[in-house]
């Protein structure tokens, strides 16, 4: 009886799955430019906080397409991009005496004079 209760179980979640999937254009976590884990992480969060836009069906975890926007842009925002070490030569001539006046009289640890 029970196996019976499952198989019919996941056939009704494929079926809603499928209808979720076309009439509001969910994105699964396969394929997701998020990346697997990260959308299965913002699935949960969704849920667990109320902010809709997300759902679990039969195993996957289904954003919307809103709710996927929103999550690219959250991330895009969290993302800072890194700030290139500055050269000596992109240093002014007064920016390398200044730093030679104040690291001639130190030494690295270690290094013998």
């Amino acid at each position: 009886m029970l196996r019976a209760d499952d198989d019919l179980i996941e056939a009704i979640a494929e079926r809603v799955e499928r209808r979720l999937s076309r009439s509001s254009r969910m994105q699964a976590q396969k394929g997701s430019p998020l990346g697997p884990r990260t959308h299965r992480a913002a699935v949960n969060r969704r849920l667990t906080t109320g902010e809709g836009g997300a759902a679990i069906v039969g195993g996957k975890f289904l954003l919307t397409q809103d709710a996927l926007q929103q999550e690219l842009a959250a991330k895009t925002r969290e993302h800072k991009p890194r700030q290139r070490k500055t050269t000596k030569s992109d240093q002014s001539p007064e920016l390398d005496a200044l730093q030679r006046e104040l690291t001639g009289g130190l030494r690295r640890i270690g290094e013998v004079r």
